[in-house]
């Protein structure tokens, strides 16, 4: 109905009734024909189906207690979520939900908004922050993403049982003031050191008395060091313990609370 056909503008014989007017037609009917080779859009179209993201590849750290390596790993992983508890409750709330694992750092995510450095450059030498850190629960089962898991079973440990998770390591320097709530007596195999002082086989709370004493491997003379509130000597607040003693949950508790790793090795 739009278009003129191309009879109407021919005239009889076959001539053009008018030469433009048949050119015209000429294109007209090329255009139709071509038309008809077109499929025509009609509006509707077939809906371009997204393309589906890769499922990260996930691994799961099973339930237990884990000992990171004196010298761990470190590269750009990034951050990642999954609980974890330290042996230690005072170790930042005695729980983390994350780490960060940097070129250069170690981070463990206490909250969203929080973050520690436990293993960097301290005092121009790479290591933990406190080696307690080094020692964490994984109370379930943790799913995480397959290059966080890898690196967390590379720089860890499995322990065999949780009293392997109750050690403690090198120097510690006592608080000048203690709080002795516990009766316990902790004997050491290897006999621990005091700075200045010589070596003792035991190390005894009494908190009935609120006094710390140590006793002798050789002859089992038993020194008291500490009483009422007070020190006897400075020197006796350094004790070096060795690398990774086992010691008593207990014992362990009331250490952590009441003194600190000591890195100067007692120098006071």
């Amino acid at each position: 109905a739009l278009y003129a056909t191309q009879a109407s503008l021919y005239g009889e014989g076959g001539t053009p009734a008018d030469p433009v007017a048949g050119s015209l037609a000429v294109r007209m009917a090329e255009a139709e024909r071509r038309l008809d080779e077109i499929e025509i859009y009609t509006g509707e179209t077939t809906p371009v189906e997204p393309e589906e993201p890769e499922e990260p590849e996930l691994a799961t750290i099973p339930v237990g207690w884990y000992l990171f390596n004196k010298d761990i790993q470190l590269e750009d992983i990034g951050e990642m979520l999954f609980y974890f508890n330290f042996a230690d409750p005072n170790m930042l709330d005695g729980w983390a939900d994350g780490v960060d694992v940097t070129s250069d750092a170690l981070y463990f995510l206490d909250g969203t908004l929080r973050s520690f450095r436990v293993y960097g450059n301290f005092n121009s030498s790479l290591r933990w922050d406190d080696t307690e850190y080094r020692k964490v629960q994984i109370p379930s089962a943790q799913v995480v993403d397959i290059k966080i898991y890898n690196w967390f079973m590379a720089n860890t440990t499995p322990l065999e049982k949780e009293e392997d998770a109750y050690t403690v390591t090198s120097w510690y320097r006592l608080n000048d003031t203690l709080t002795i709530d516990v009766t316990v007596s902790q004997t050491f195999k290897d006999t621990f050191y005091v700075n200045s002082t010589g070596s003792f086989g035991t190390f005894s709370l009494n908190a009935t008395k609120g006094t710390v004493s140590y006793t002798a491997n050789l002859d089992g003379a038993v020194t008291t060091v500490y009483e009422n509130g007070a020190w006897k000597s400075q020197p006796y607040r350094y004790v070096q313990f060795g690398s990774g003693v086992s010691v008593s949950k207990e014992f362990y508790l009331w250490l952590r609370a009441n003194g600190e790793e000591d890195y100067t090795m007692g120098s006071n």
